[in-house]
């Protein structure tokens, strides 16, 4: 099986570029001052992923390839991924990251499937079990949204939860282009919406779950904007959150990779106020 090629980008770097102007640029007479009265560095303490992997029919799918990123990776030219796994017969996986660098990237490649990325931002120190429903992948030839999947761009697929007694509400998704490898992230078409049984629903403006389409790779800025009531990020284990001022909205920094589906990227939201 092929491997992934892939960039790793720092968040750090990527706000500090977006909100400072860019790296600052030194004078060459700057004097730095050592000592040797450093204390010893403790080791990084790192905690485990675990989840399982599955098919779009929910069956369990053994001998998956799970490799695991600290950072947010889109691709570039050849690098190689970050340590990697091979699922279970009962599709189990597990793996080791480093606690104190938040944003992960989970990759699932298997012949005869659709390769599946699936963002995290870890937000507290411990062991993490993904919810065993999740991590899917979809058998090829991928028809996405009702659209042919074109091998040389991405998908990405979302859903809307409700922490609410009532009906989920309805949400519209814009997608702006935060970095690419070459420089243009691009703009994705308007985000196509399913019905309730998950046939793509054409000229649908809102909705509970749906995805944009054939995509270019890169980074981007997907805004939820609910109909009424009150939406945020939900525990980090479905994409790197994002600031916006907007009362109501919320905002994920979603990778796309050629050739992946970016999933699962989940926000819950409430007909109530925050």
């Amino acid at each position: 099986m092929a491997k992934l090629n892939m960039r790793r980008v720092s968040m750090v770097t990527l706000l500090s570029a977006v909100g400072c102007g860019g790296a600052s640029v030194g004078t060459g007479n700057e004097v730095t001052e050592t000592t040797d009265a450093s204390p010893p560095t403790a080791p990084t303490p790192t905690v485990s992923v675990r989840g399982v992997a599955h098919a779009a029919d929910g069956s369990t799918l053994p001998g998956v390839q799970v490799c695991l990123d600290n950072g947010i990776v889109v691709v570039s030219p050849p690098t190689n991924p970050g340590d990697c796994t091979v699922s279970a017969s009962d599709g189990s996986f597990g793996m080791s990251a480093v606690s104190h660098n938040k944003a992960l990237t989970l990759t699932f490649q298997k012949d005869g499937f659709e390769p599946t990325v699936r963002p995290i931002e870890l937000r507290v120190e411990g062991d993490v079990t993904l919810p065993s429903s999740e991590n899917v992948l979809f058998a090829n030839p991928l028809v996405f949204m009702g659209t042919p999947a074109d091998p040389n761009k991405g998908q990405i697929a979302f859903a809307v939860s409700t922490t609410g007694d009532g009906p989920t509400p309805q949400v519209s998704a814009t997608a702006v282009g935060y970095f690419a490898p070459n420089g243009v992230a691009g703009v994705p078409e308007s985000a196509v919406y399913a019905d309730e049984h998950g046939t793509p629903a054409p000229g649908v403006s809102v909705g509970t779950s749906g995805g944009f389409v054939n995509v270019a790779s890169g980074l981007y800025l997907i805004q939820f904007h609910p109909t009424s009531g009150y939406c945020a990020s939900t525990s980090g284990l479905y994409s790197y959150a994002a600031t916006v001022e907007s009362n109501g909205d919320v905002a994920l920094l979603v990778p796309v990779i050629r050739g992946y589906v970016t999933t699962p990227v989940d926000i819950w939201c409430t007909s109530d106020g925050p």
